[in-house]
C-alpha cells in the first residue's frame, strides 16, 4: 500500500536549518528581499529544501513576487487564425522555447480564432498574466487601446504597422517580394506573375506583398500586365469558396487562354500553402514545374519540403521572432516602459531558400 508522504512546509525547513520561517519564505519564493539574505544562507536553504523534497506553493510565490510568472498570447480573430495552423505553430515554438528558459508559463487566448478581444482583456484586468503577446495583429485595431489601458506590457509578434508605443517584431513583406523578383530575374525571367489572396477584405500583409510586387517590376523595368495579378482577374473571391482551390483555378484558366509566348514564365505566390496547391494543380494539368512554370513562395514552412519538386521560398523567421519577442516582453516586465513611451520596433529580413521549383526559363 502506498504511504502518503507529509507535505514539507517552510516551517519544517526553517526548523531544520535553525532560522526564521520568514527568511526561508523570502529565499524560496524569490521575493524582493531575497538579495538581502547572504549567499551562503540562500544556498543552504535551497539545498535543504531540495533534500527534504519541498515543492513551492504557486500562490505564495506569486504574492511574494507580485507576479504570476505567466505570459499570455492573443490571436486576433482571422479567417485562418488558430494555434493549430502552421503559421501560429511556428511562432509558438519560439515563444515556448524562451518561456522554458525564463521559467514562464504560457496562457493562450483565442486558440481557435473565434473569441473576441473582450475575453482576453478581462484576464488582463484580473492580472492573470504578467505580459501579453499579440500574434499577427496589425496597427489600427479598434480593440488595442483597451489592451494598453490595462497596463500589462505588450509585444506584437509579426505585427504589421505597429503603433509607436507598442513593442513589435515585424516581417519585411516588401523585401521578401522584392527578393523573390530579384531571384527570378537572376535566372533570366522577365514575365513574372503574382498569385496573392483577394477576399472581401485584404489584410495588411496581403496588400503589402501585392504592392511590393508591382513596385519591384517597375523598379527593374520589367513588363507588367494587369492579368498577372492572377487571382484578381475575376474580382474578390466569394465567402465560402475555398481560397486555394479558387486561386489555382483562375491561374489555370488564364494560362490556357493566352499563347505560350505571352504567358508568365514564373509565378510568385503569397505563401507556401498557395504555392503547394498551385504546383499540384499545374502538374495534374500537364505543366512541368519548373520547366514550364517557375514557382516561388513566401514563408519557407515545412510545406516547402512536402511535395516534389521541393518549393523555393523566401524565409519568414517566425520561430526566431517568437523567441526574441519573449525576451523583449521579459525586459518590459522587469524594467517597465521608457519615459518617452516609445516602443522597440525590429524588422526581420527575408532570404531566398533555393530548392527545385525555380530555374532558367524554357527557351
Amino acid at each position: 500500500m502506498t504511504q502518503i508522504t507529509k507535505k514539507v512546509t517552510l516551517k519544517d525547513i526553517a526548523q531544520q536549518i535553525g532560522c526564521s520561517k520568514a527568511v526561508v519564505s523570502t529565499v524560496l519564493n524569490r521575493s524582493k528581499g531575497n538579495t538581502g539574505v547572504s549567499k551562503g544562507m540562500r544556498e543552504k536553504i535551497e539545498q535543504v529544501a531540495l533534500e527534504m523534497g519541498y515543492r513551492p506553493n504557486f500562490s505564495s510565490q506569486s504574492l511574494a513576487r507580485q507576479r504570476t510568472m505567466t505570459l499570455g498570447a492573443y490571436i486576433p480573430p482571422q479567417p485562418w487564425g488558430s494555434i493549430g495552423s502552421t503559421y501560429e505553430t511556428v511562432i509558438f515554438r519560439g515563444i515556448e522555447k524562451a518561456c522554458q528558459e525564463l521559467d514562464y508559463d504560457l496562457l493562450v487566448f483565442n486558440r481557435f480564432g473565434d473569441l473576441r478581444h473582450e475575453h482576453c482583456m478581462e484576464k488582463l484586468y484580473q492580472r492573470r498574466v504578467d505580459g501579453l503577446f499579440l500574434v499577427h495583429a496589425h496597427g489600427g485595431c479598434d480593440w488595442l487601446d483597451g489592451f494598453l489601458k490595462t497596463g500589462v506590457p505588450i509585444v506584437g509578434v509579426d505585427y504589421s504597422n505597429p503603433e509607436p508605443q507598442v513593442d513589435a517584431l515585424t516581417f519585411d513583406n516588401t523585401g521578401a517580394i522584392k527578393g523573390a523578383v530579384e531571384h527570378l530575374v537572376s535566372l533570366g525571367h522577365q514575365r513574372i506573375a503574382y498569385l496573392g489572396q483577394v477576399g472581401h477584405r485584404m489584410v495588411l500583409d496581403q496588400q503589402l506583398r501585392r504592392d511590393a510586387y508591382i513596385a519591384a517590376l517597375k523598379q527593374m523595368n520589367l513588363p507588367m500586365n494587369d492579368d498577372w495579378l492572377l487571382c484578381e482577374i475575376d474580382g474578390p473571391i466569394p465567402k465560402g469558396v475555398d481560397h486555394y482551390d479558387e486561386t489555382s483555378r483562375r491561374t489555370l484558366n488564364y494560362l490556357r487562354s493566352v499563347p505560350a509566348d505571352q504567358r508568365p514564365t514564373a509565378i510568385i505566390t503569397f505563401n507556401d500553402r498557395t504555392a503547394l496547391n498551385l504546383i499540384q494543380d499545374l502538374m495534374q494539368n500537364g505543366y512541368e514545374v519548373p520547366a514550364d512554370m517557375n514557382v516561388i513562395s513566401v514563408d519557407d514552412s515545412y510545406l516547402c519540403r512536402v511535395l516534389r519538386p521541393r518549393i523555393t521560398s523566401m524565409s519568414h523567421p517566425l520561430e526566431a521572432m517568437g523567441y526574441r519577442a519573449t525576451y523583449m516582453l521579459q525586459n518590459r516586465i522587469e524594467n517597465g516602459v521608457p519615459e518617452d513611451n516609445q516602443g522597440i520596433h525590429e524588422l526581420y529580413p527575408s532570404e531566398v531558400v533555393i530548392r527545385q521549383t525555380t530555374s532558367t526559363p524554357r527557351k
